[in-house]
């Protein structure tokens, strides 16, 4: 039986890749929070920018369905994060 979820809560099992829920349930599992988390972690810094393209190819799957650019200020934010992970200051 599968778990109920409040009606105001997007169910991330029913959002299907173009669904008008995708958009909303992408930016729920990647938002700032998660991006500034991957970027300042302890992990290694190969595996930070690792962890942050991943997010990215995932957003850039995601806004080819987008008919807007919802998920572009994240594409953005990624891309801040591994410009500065990739330069000559990165720790």
């Amino acid at each position: 039986m599968k778990p109920k979820t409040p009606k105001s809560e997007p169910n991330p099992i029913d959002a299907t890749v173009g669904d008008a829920k995708d958009v909303e349930q992408t930016a729920l599992t990647i938002g700032s929070r998660e991006i500034q988390a991957a970027a300042i972690s302890e992990e290694p810094l190969a595996e930070r920018r690792d962890r942050l393209q991943r997010m990215r190819q995932e957003l850039v799957s995601r806004m080819g369905t987008d008919k807007g650019e919802d998920l572009k200020p994240l594409l953005e934010e990624i891309d801040r994060a591994i410009a500065h992970l990739s330069g000559p200051d990165a720790l």
